[in-house]
């Protein structure tokens, strides 16, 4: 004689099917909770440029990021005069402001998920590497394909290049000995911690000539 098979247990079989069936597409443990994301890949980091200047207010605009043969520490500005300065000396009152700032470099090597990136903190160090402070990073841009920075909201995805922007606070010129004037025969050095992920990478650049107006010369 073949089994009978009621209807109530025709319903449990089924109910039970279905019940494998949402658990196997929910996660893959059965538990219904959701893969987790991919982990954030790595982030190689450059310090390309370092500008120690003065504080240019909100008109300011980072440089154009320069390729990797012409990178340099940037020099005092040259001076800069209206079109009816014509006396003599008189360009000398007159010059380019150059606002403190950080370039980096940052190429994501992952193949996973988004990479987040943040300045952990930038210390300014004199020639011998004596810590002076450290600057205060803000206003994150990165160069677009349309030739400006703009804002960037600081992460990168799988093999992503960026070419980025921090403007840093205004080093304490005048609290050193001889004050502003008596640095700008001077080099310092400038130590970067970026957060990359969940790793720190800290990257460095020495011999760095402050960007700083020598005083009006009077006439």
């Amino acid at each position: 004689m073949r089994p009978i098979v009621t209807t109530s247990a025709l319903g449990l079989i089924l109910a039970l099917c279905i019940g494998c069936t949402k658990a196997t597409s929910a996660g893959e443990d059965g538990t219904g909770v959701a893969p987790p994301p991919p982990p954030p890949g790595d982030v190689s980091v450059e310090l390309s440029g370092v500008t120690l200047g003065e504080d240019c207010g909100a008109g300011w605009a980072p440089p154009p990021p320069a390729p990797p043969a012409r990178r340099a520490a940037p020099s005092t500005p040259a001076a800069m005069a209206p079109a009816d300065c014509a006396e003599p000396g008189c360009g000398n009152h007159y010059r380019a402001c150059q606002q403190t700032s950080i370039q980096l470099a940052l190429h994501a090597t992952g193949t996973s998920g988004p990479t987040p990136v943040r300045i952990r903190k930038v210390e300014l160090l004199d020639a011998k590497g004596a810590s002076l402070g450290e600057l205060t990073p803000k206003s994150p841009s990165r160069w677009s394909d349309a030739g400006a920075y703009q804002a960037w909201d600081q992460t990168l995805a799988p093999g992503e290049r960026a070419a980025v922007s921090y403007v840093l606070s205004t080093p304490g010129w005048n609290t050193m000995e001889g004050g502003m004037y008596a640095q700008t025969g001077k080099t310092f050095q400038v130590r970067v911690t970026v957060l990359v992920g969940a790793k720190d990478r800290v990257v460095e650049k020495k011999a760095i000539q402050p960007a700083i107006a020598p005083p009006p010369v009077p006439t």
